[in-house]
């Protein structure tokens, strides 16, 4: 197996199909999040502006792929329509060995987890990077580094809301790493019909 040059990864974009989260419940969550947020303050916040539902991660993408790739989520969302999703007003944590994620979950979402599985398919033949890990419908507020952990009575202090919002719309997002955390922008976009 050979190490990518900087050549390679420059010609990659790091890509992801994901699910907006509208204003109101950004602001919502937010503010459910703050006194979390005074609490913990050596976390990892992500910026509000930034929260997604990620279907599917694609990685290092190279440019010849986003045609296929393209064409692949677009099918994926003509063939669906726009359904309702709820927050569930609760908080959770994945722990792993890059850290943990604090993060915001959802009521049972059928229709979500067919989207992303419908994703997956249609991806897996024209990205074969798609992410494999099983998906889970989640926001992520935090995440800790490799020697820190997220405090167990962090997720009992979160008392979010459970407001539902329309998904109408699938994106294909990329993300570029920076300082301070990865920032976001919606590559293309798609309506379900």
């Amino acid at each position: 197996m050979t190490t990518p040059t900087a050549s390679d990864q420059a010609a990659r974009l790091r890509l992801f199909v994901a699910v907006s989260v509208p204003d109101p419940i950004r602001v919502a969550i937010d503010e459910a999040a703050a006194p979390m947020r005074e609490a913990v303050p050596g976390l990892r916040w992500t910026d509000p502006e930034s929260w997604h539902l990620t279907l599917a991660f694609l990685g290092g993408v190279p440019r010849e792929q986003i045609g296929p790739i393209e064409r692949a989520v677009g099918e994926t969302a003509a063939s669906a329509h726009p359904f309702t999703l709820r927050l569930s007003g609760a908080a959770g944590v994945f722990t792993g060995g890059s850290g943990g994620v604090l993060w915001v979950g959802l009521e049972d979402a059928p229709m979500l987890e067919e989207l992303a599985a419908g994703l997956r398919r249609g991806l897996g033949a024209v990205a074969p990077a798609v992410d494999a890990q099983p998906f889970q419908a989640h926001l992520t507020l935090a995440r800790s580094t490799p020697n820190q952990r997220i405090p167990g009575d962090l997720v009992e202090r979160y008392a979010g809301p459970r407001h539902p919002w329309t998904v109408r719309r699938l994106a294909l997002m990329r993300s570029r790493l920076a300082v301070g955390g990865a920032r976001y922008g919606v590559w293309a976009e798609w309506p379900l019909e």
